[in-house]
């Protein structure tokens, strides 16, 4: 015959642990930083170069926005109008030779590291 008893404070350890790793509980606070980290780097705007003559509005900065949505997700966008020509999937070979990052790459990257943190969580938690 084999006994397992558990003590209940060891139930409730495991509860709290679990608890953590739930999405409102765990996710979405690394997906919010990520959000915010994208849009960030997407608003810095690259050097001017030689010989310019557009006078930067600053629009396009501003435009920016970052924010949780319904299913444990982050939107992360530009609503100016001209933005997907110039950050977006649309870009001109003009604004990626003057050194605009693309609002996807920009994602890429941020993924690594979101999923070097989670695990990281996840690590910690579990130990």
């Amino acid at each position: 015959m084999v006994t397992i008893e558990w003590d209940p404070a060891d139930l409730r350890g495991l509860n709290s642990a679990l608890l953590a790793t739930m999405p409102e509980n765990f996710i979405d606070q690394d997906l919010e930083i990520s959000g915010k980290k994208v849009k960030r780097e997407a608003s810095v705007y690259p050097s001017d170069f030689p010989g310019n003559t557009y006078r930067r509005t600053g629009r396009l900065k501003a435009g920016w926005y970052s924010r949780m949505v319904q299913g444990h997700a982050v939107a992360v966008g530009n609503v100016v109008d001209y933005s997907d020509w110039v950050q977006g999937d649309a870009q001109i070979e003009l604004h990626t030779y003057h050194g605009w990052r693309r609002l996807r790459s920009l994602i890429e990257e941020e993924l690594d590291y979101l999923a070097k943190r989670i695990e990281a969580r996840l690590e910690r938690i579990w130990r």
